[in-house]
């Protein structure tokens, strides 16, 4: 996101913290957000395998490190072992 700073982003929904357990089954295939509607990707503990499912990346996430996720972009994540995390879903607040 170049030129756009995070303090510009609103979230306005946070998800559930689920496990390697609990995540989502439509978190493990092919899914995407909203028109407009970013989302950070948080892991609390434990490692996520992220996968954007357009340009073949992915990216292994530790603790502290937060993947963007970009406005109606294919993507999936595959838990590594046990883990917690959240989504957090936003909008871009322009002035």
């Amino acid at each position: 996101l170049i030129g756009i700073y995070v303090s510009q982003w609103v979230g306005h929904f946070q998800g559930a913290i689920p496990t390697e357990v609990t995540v989502p089954k439509a978190f493990l295939q092919a899914h995407a957000t909203k028109d407009g509607v970013w989302a950070r990707l948080h892991v609390l503990e434990g490692c996520l395998t992220f996968f954007d499912d357009v340009t073949g990346a992915q990216s292994l996430l530790p603790p502290g490190i937060h993947s963007c996720i970009f406005p109606s972009r294919k993507h999936h994540i595959a838990p590594e072992g046990q883990v917690r995390f959240f989504v957090e879903f936003c909008r871009l607040d322009y002035p």
